[in-house]
This record gives C-alpha cells, structure tokens and sequence, in this order.
C-alpha cells in the first residue's frame, strides 16, 4: 500500500472515528465541509492539487473517490462561504477592537 494511500485510510478512519462520536453527526459532516472548502477558490485548488497527483498514478479509482467525496462536502459549504466584504469586515472588525 502506498504512502499516500496509508494516508486517505488514516484520515478517513479519523473521520468515522470522530463522526460516530459526535453528538449531531448531520453537524459534524458540516463543520468538516466548512473547515475543508471556506471558499470556492479552495475547493478548486484542491481538486487541481489531487488531479495533478494522481495524473502518473495508477490509481483512477482513488482519485475518483476523493473527487466525488471533495464534491459532496463543497455542496454542503458552499451556502457558507465568506464573501470578501464579510472577511474585511471581520478583520477591520479584529483590528478596531
């Protein structure tokens, strides 16, 4: 098994890990999606990131996985991403205070 793929088994069994433990799972998934993709430009400079790496790999069916997976939770954060205005708000907000 590759190092890479030791890796996805690793975080994805912290993630059911801590899904199984958390109080409201249906709240949990959210919090990851938001933490993974604050912003469209991050999603699209994740799933550029993993299509480059796994361009000579010899492993499609992964890299279908974590795109369809990377999908499914910039779905569930895109209705929470911070507009420009709200961020320089938040920290005009942080220095003023």
């Amino acid at each position: 098994m590759s190092t890479t793929t030791q890796n996805i088994n690793q975080i994805s069994t912290e993630r059911y890990t801590e899904l199984h433990q958390a109080e409201d799972p249906d709240i949990h998934i959210l919090d990851i999606a938001k933490r993974i993709f604050p912003n469209e430009e991050k999603y699209i400079e994740s799933k550029k990131q993993y299509q480059e790496w796994y361009k000579y790999k010899n492993e499609p069916k992964i890299l279908q996985g974590i795109l369809k997976l990377n999908y499914l939770y910039y779905q569930l954060a895109k209705d929470y991403f911070a507009t420009n205005e709200e961020i320089e708000k938040e920290a005009d907000d942080f220095l003023n205070s």
